[in-house]
């Protein structure tokens, strides 16, 4: 692989990386301002994950969680992340595309080609994934308190709730606009590297 191939899936890496950790950082500041002080913890949901794989839904397996993470440690109320198996792949596949377009943007501007950017499929992929992120408070008596994580911040419930049920459109809205926006930019890297036939 060339060095300009590493750098590609390296920015790709890293872009998933900070798609994963902006719901989490997020709802992370969020808590400190509430409640002027954060307590780690995280717990790995691996029988919720194997419960609903066994069960065969395809449904249930996109939404069983991977982790939670908890933000305190009150007797009666926990600030809680949850992380499920859809948003990981849409959150990863949103974050890998963002770094591939920029790599791609970069490469075309060093060869001296004009290239359009893809801060709308970037912002408006980062903007559904904090939408989409489920989080909150997850009381003593269940999880009937947990919502989506622009509650957490300050919105309106029913309208959060709205925003939850379609921020996943956007997302894979996004991921379409990103995909076909690097296919552009790698035709146009190819077209720029073809040496012109003389008349």
């Amino acid at each position: 692989m060339t060095r300009s191939g590493w750098t590609a899936w390296a920015a790709a890496a890293g872009a998933a990386a900070a798609f994963l950790l902006l719901p989490l950082v997020t709802f992370g500041v969020a808590v400190l301002r509430n409640e002027g002080g954060v307590r780690l913890s995280a717990l790995v949901a691996e029988e919720e994950l194997r419960g609903a794989l066994r069960d065969g839904s395809v449904r249930g397996a996109w939404d069983a969680a991977v982790v939670y993470v908890n933000f305190t440690r009150g007797a009666l109320e926990a600030q809680v992340y949850r992380l499920t198996v859809g948003q990981f792949v849409l959150s990863t596949a949103l974050g890998a595309l963002v770094g591939l377009n920029l790599a791609a943007v970069r490469r075309l501007q060093v060869g001296g080609v004009a290239a359009m950017g893809s801060g709308v499929g970037a912002g408006g992929g980062a903007a559904a994934t904090l939408c989409a992120a489920t989080a909150g408070a997850l009381g003593c008596c269940g999880g009937g308190a947990t919502g989506g994580l622009v509650a957490a911040l300050g919105l309106s419930f029913p309208v959060a709730a709205i925003l939850g049920e379609t921020a996943w459109i956007v997302q894979v809205g996004a991921i379409a606009f990103l995909a076909a926006g690097l296919v552009r930019a790698r035709r146009r890297l190819a077209a720029s590297s073809t040496p012109r036939r003389r008349a």
